[in-house]
């Protein structure tokens, strides 16, 4: 039943547009289910989902290629410790690894835990420390191990009391000693040494809530939420001093997942039976408030969210949505120009958008192209969007900035930067937003 709960609370519907974004519907060339999502830039994503799916996108979910897992399993959840390196979690194991930004995919090992053992949520500290949730045989019987060797062993080290046992949902670090793990009974997991120990914390909330979504900004502030089955209500709870006091924000909705983008503005999918399945519902301060930010149409299971204004759903059935401002590089000429070359933007200055065209010749990397590179930087060298990240064939380009888009939603007026990159060639020149 409890497993029955779980798929109930992670299927939230929506799409429809906030501000004036628009939600844009991806062809992901598969009809499995899809659980989990990430994106490792503007343009490079990762999925994966029921029957060992895992699909990867270049050019921001325009196409989406499907990859080998190596498992029929279903993949539940998806982590990356940096552009190259992440793991994808399967509900009955195993844990998948890539060091290639999800193009190849190894099974780590378990030692001797059977391979029908129950795995659930995890958190990968770094490429060698890593803590997963694991139960014998029932959800109630649930422990979490540790591996310091990159999973070629794992040892218990956390076994609950009966009365607090429950399948561990998820994980969520905010430094690699202090993290949160979400079970059951209205209470949670925490530790304070990476996860070599942990304790149990009481949120005060209704005695069957069963905890789900977690994010912390630090070791003392973060977000708790759960549902109860079956009436599909829940609570959504914020501690400002490491789970000592906890705060009811809401009781409208089931809290499947949390994910913030800053310290002001987070999203969440949650359900609820007065409205339908469920919504996506969002807060602009912090948590103190949440508002439903669209309308019921599609049911989803995993989000990701790169700014305020750029983010992914997917959900059953293979979908996948694009929440953001239209993106998109354009083709010039296909004709091979005489050497590189990176033009200067127009209009220029902008607000919000302007044009940037660049050239790239034949390279050693044959038919496949170059890999380009076209970002934007502030001018402390911070980066605030990546325009391009792919390979491109010979040929004349045209790329877009917004500056409302991506990871720079809230770009003030001033010079910024733009960089052309590829293997033989690197240009920067100077723009200005003025707003």
């Amino acid at each position: 039943m409890k497993k029955v709960y779980t798929a109930i609370l992670l299927v939230v519907v929506f799409v429809s547009s906030v501000f004036s974004q628009t939600w844009t519907i991806q062809n992901s060339n598969t009809t499995q289910n899809l659980w989990s999502v990430w994106f490792l830039s503007n343009n490079i994503g990762i999925a994966c989902g029921t029957g060992g799916v895992i699909l990867k996108t270049t050019n921001g979910g325009t196409n989406w290629i499907s990859k080998t897992s190596g498992t029929t399993n279903d993949l539940m959840n998806l982590q990356f410790l940096n552009s190259n390196t992440g793991m994808c979690f399967g509900f009955r194991g195993p844990v998948l690894k890539t060091t290639n930004a999800g193009e190849t995919w190894g099974v780590m090992a378990f030692g001797s835990i059977p391979a029908t053992n129950i795995l659930g949520g995890g958190w990968f500290l770094d490429a060698n420390n890593a803590v997963i949730g694991y139960a014998k045989s029932s959800y109630n019987q649930s422990r979490i191990l540790k591996t310091t060797n990159g999973g070629t062993s794992w040892d218990t080290v956390f076994t609950p009391s009966p009365s607090v046992q429950g399948w561990i949902s998820y994980m969520h670090f905010s430094d690699s000693q202090n993290g949160y793990a979400t079970v059951a009974y209205d209470t949670v997991y925490k530790t304070t040494n990476g996860g070599l120990n942990w304790s149990v914390i009481n949120l005060g909330g209704t005695a069957n809530l069963w905890t789900s979504g977690v994010w912390f900004f630090n070791s003392q502030t973060g977000f708790i939420g759960g549902g109860v089955y079956p009436s599909n209500s829940g609570e959504l709870f914020k501690t400002t001093n490491g789970g000592a006091n906890w705060q009811l924000l809401t009781n409208l909705y089931a809290i499947a997942k949390i994910q913030f983008i800053d310290n002001t503005y987070g999203y969440s999918l949650a359900s609820n039976n007065s409205v339908g399945n469920g919504r996506l519902i969002n807060t602009t301060n912090g948590g103190n408030n949440w508002i439903v930010v669209n309308n019921a149409s599609d049911s989803l299971n995993g989000m990701h969210f790169l700014s305020t204004s750029l983010g992914y759903a997917v959900g059953v059935r293979g979908r996948i949505l694009r929440y953001g401002f239209p993106i998109g590089i354009s083709t010039i000429s296909t004709v091979i120009p005489e050497k590189y070359s990176l033009s200067q933007n127009y209009p220029n200055p902008f607000n919000p958008t302007t044009k940037i065209k660049f050239s790239i010749v034949s390279s050693p990397r044959g038919l496949g192209g170059d890999l380009v590179q076209l970002k934007i930087y502030d001018v402390t060298g911070r980066e605030v969007q990546t325009l391009v990240n792919e390979s491109l064939k010979p040929g004349t380009y045209e790329a877009t900035f917004d500056a409302r888009r991506g990871g720079s939603a809230s770009l003030n007026s001033g010079v910024y930067f733009y960089k052309l990159m590829t293997d033989g060639f690197a240009e920067t020149k100077k723009l200005i937003l003025l707003k």
